[in-house]
Protein backbone atom coordinates (compact mmCIF):
# COMPACT_ATOMS: atom_id res chain seq x y z
CA UNK A 1 0.00 0.00 0.00
CA UNK A 2 1.32 3.41 -0.93
CA UNK A 3 0.80 6.09 1.69
CA UNK A 4 -1.28 8.95 0.29
CA UNK A 5 -1.16 11.03 3.46
CA UNK A 6 1.62 12.78 5.34
CA UNK A 7 3.42 10.04 7.29
CA UNK A 8 3.37 10.17 11.10
CA UNK A 9 4.16 10.81 13.75
CA UNK A 10 1.93 13.84 14.10
CA UNK A 11 1.87 16.11 17.14
CA UNK A 12 -0.51 18.71 18.60
CA UNK A 13 0.50 22.17 19.75
CA UNK A 14 -1.91 25.06 20.35
CA UNK A 15 -4.68 23.28 18.43
CA UNK A 16 -2.53 22.77 15.35
CA UNK A 17 -1.67 19.25 14.18
CA UNK A 18 1.83 19.06 12.68
CA UNK A 19 3.94 16.43 10.96
CA UNK A 20 7.26 15.41 12.46
CA UNK A 21 8.90 18.00 10.19
CA UNK A 22 6.72 20.83 11.53
CA UNK A 23 4.35 21.06 8.55
CA UNK A 24 0.89 22.21 9.70
CA UNK A 25 -1.66 19.56 8.77
CA UNK A 26 -4.82 20.77 10.50
CA UNK A 27 -5.94 23.71 12.57
CA UNK A 28 -8.67 22.58 14.92
CA UNK A 29 -8.93 25.77 16.97
CA UNK A 30 -12.58 26.48 17.62
CA UNK A 31 -12.94 29.23 20.20
CA UNK A 32 -15.13 28.25 23.12
CA UNK A 33 -15.45 24.65 21.93
CA UNK A 34 -14.41 22.12 24.59
CA UNK A 35 -13.84 19.56 21.84
CA UNK A 36 -10.78 21.29 20.35
CA UNK A 37 -8.05 19.43 22.24
CA UNK A 38 -9.70 15.98 22.03
CA UNK A 39 -10.32 16.47 18.29
CA UNK A 40 -6.70 17.55 17.73
CA UNK A 41 -5.44 14.51 19.66
CA UNK A 42 -7.62 12.19 17.58
CA UNK A 43 -6.38 13.74 14.34
CA UNK A 44 -2.77 13.50 15.53
CA UNK A 45 -3.26 9.80 16.35
CA UNK A 46 -4.62 9.01 12.87
CA UNK A 47 -1.42 7.55 11.36
CA UNK A 48 -0.93 5.22 14.33
CA UNK A 49 -4.62 4.27 14.39
CA UNK A 50 -4.50 3.45 10.67
CA UNK A 51 -1.41 1.29 11.17
CA UNK A 52 -2.98 -0.49 14.18
CA UNK A 53 -6.21 -1.19 12.26
CA UNK A 54 -4.27 -2.62 9.33
CA UNK A 55 -2.28 -4.88 11.67
CA UNK A 56 -5.43 -6.04 13.48
CA UNK A 57 -7.14 -6.79 10.15
CA UNK A 58 -4.22 -8.97 9.07
CA UNK A 59 -4.30 -10.76 12.45
CA UNK A 60 -8.06 -11.40 12.39
CA UNK A 61 -8.47 -12.25 8.71
CA UNK A 62 -7.44 -15.94 8.91
CA UNK A 63 -9.91 -16.66 11.74
CA UNK A 64 -13.24 -15.14 10.71
CA UNK A 65 -15.43 -16.59 13.47
CA UNK A 66 -17.74 -14.63 15.76
CA UNK A 67 -17.01 -12.27 17.46
CA UNK A 68 -13.91 -11.73 15.32
CA UNK A 69 -16.00 -11.54 12.16
CA UNK A 70 -17.81 -8.40 13.36
CA UNK A 71 -14.57 -6.75 14.47
CA UNK A 72 -12.89 -7.70 11.19
CA UNK A 73 -15.57 -6.10 9.02
CA UNK A 74 -15.59 -2.95 11.16
CA UNK A 75 -11.83 -2.73 10.57
CA UNK A 76 -12.27 -3.27 6.82
CA UNK A 77 -14.84 -0.45 6.69
CA UNK A 78 -12.71 1.92 8.82
CA UNK A 79 -9.60 1.24 6.73
CA UNK A 80 -11.49 1.85 3.49
CA UNK A 81 -12.86 5.13 4.82
CA UNK A 82 -9.43 6.27 6.01
CA UNK A 83 -7.88 5.37 2.65
CA UNK A 84 -10.68 6.99 0.63
CA UNK A 85 -11.78 3.72 -0.94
Amino acid sequence: MTTKHTPGPWTVSDGIVRSEYGKALANVCMAGNGETVPNARLIAAAPELLEACAAAKMFLEPDLVEPGRTVFWKLVDALAKARGE
